[in-house]
C-alpha cells in the first residue's frame, strides 16, 4: 500500500474517497456471501427437527433457538450500518466545516481484513504508484 508520503496534498481526498470505495465494496460482497450461507442454513436448520425426529416442546426450543440467532444476526448487520452510515456523515460534517480529515475511520469500520488497496477505476494513479514502490 502507498505511504502517506508518497500521496500529494491534492491526491490525498482522492486516495482516501478509493480506498473507502474499494472497502465498501469488498465489506458489501463479503455481505451477500454471508447472507447466502445464512439462508442455506437457515433451511437446512428448518429441516433438523424432522430429521432428527424431535418430538413435543423440543421442535419449539430448536425454532426459538433458530430465531434468535438470526435476530442476532440481523441486529448485528444493522448496527455495522449505522456505524458505517454515522462514519460517513462525520466525514462530511467535518468537509464542510473546513477541518481537515482523513477517512481512516470509515475504512477502519469497512475494512475488517486489514489494509486496502485504493480502487483503479476511481483512482487511476495507484497502479503507477504500485508500480514505482519500493515496498513491492
Amino acid at each position: 500500500m502507498t505511504t502517506d508520503e508518497e500521496i500529494e496534498p491534492s491526491d490525498e481526498q482522492a486516495y482516501t474517497w478509493a480506498c473507502t470505495r474499494a472497502a465498501t465494496k469488498r465489506h458489501l460482497r463479503k455481505r451477500r456471501i454471508r447472507d447466502a450461507a445464512l439462508g442455506v442454513m437457515a433451511l437446512v436448520a428448518a429441516g433438523v427437527p424432522w430429521l432428527l425426529k424431535f418430538e413435543g416442546s423440543s421442535i419449539l426450543v430448536w425454532y426459538v433457538g433458530m430465531f434468535v440467532a438470526l435476530a442476532y444476526e440481523q441486529t448485528e448487520r444493522r448496527l455495522k450500518t449505522m456505524q458505517i452510515r454515522l462514519a460517513r456523515m462525520h466525514d462530511l460534517l467535518h468537509r464542510i466545516a473546513g477541518n481537515h480529515t482523513s477517512d481512516e475511520e470509515l475504512m477502519e469500520l469497512v475494512s475488517e481484513d486489514g489494509p486496502v488497496e485504493p480502487d483503479p477505476e476511481l483512482w487511476p494513479s495507484a497502479s503507477r504508484r504500485r508500480a514505482r514502490s519500493p515496498s513491492r
